[in-house]
């Protein structure tokens, strides 16, 4: 029986001697295998995170920069043309009232000229004909 029982165990520990090697090597494959698989998908998943953020925030910062600089750029060209047009117009503007200011007062002025020379014509000649005629009358007389 203690031959029996020796032999046994004897064969089981070299079994499991024999065994043991092989679970530690492919224990120790499974977990390097299983690390370096979590550990590259991870950097994969950082990585192409990363870059569409990157990617995204790069779009979005650039979409909003060329928004703000085609809006800035119009703004700055209507203010331009609304200002040189407001400008245009005042000029045209005074400039029309003061031609019409000055051909109205002149021709006032001519009027005013003619009818006040006519006037003091027709006094001087219509007196004169008069002091002329009072003193033919009054000498023929």
């Amino acid at each position: 029986y203690f031959f029996v029982t020796s032999s046994l165990l004897l064969r089981y520990f070299f079994i499991a001697s024999s065994l043991l090697p092989h679970y530690f090597f492919v224990t120790s494959s499974l977990l390097l295998r299983f690390f370096f698989v979590i550990t590259f998908s991870l950097l994969l998943r950082f990585f192409f995170i990363t870059s569409s953020l990157l990617l995204r925030y790069f779009f979005i910062t650039s979409s909003f920069l060329l928004h703000y600089f085609f809006v800035t750029s119009s703004l700055l060209l209507h203010y331009f043309f609304i200002t040189s047009s407001l400008l245009l117009r005042f000029f045209f503007i005074t400039t029309s009232l003061l031609l019409h200011y000055f051909f109205v007062t002149s021709s006032f002025l001519l009027h005013f000229f003619f009818i006040t020379s006519s006037l003091l014509l027709r006094y001087f000649f219509v007196t004169s004909s008069l002091l002329f005629h009072c003193f033919f009358v009054t000498s023929s007389l």
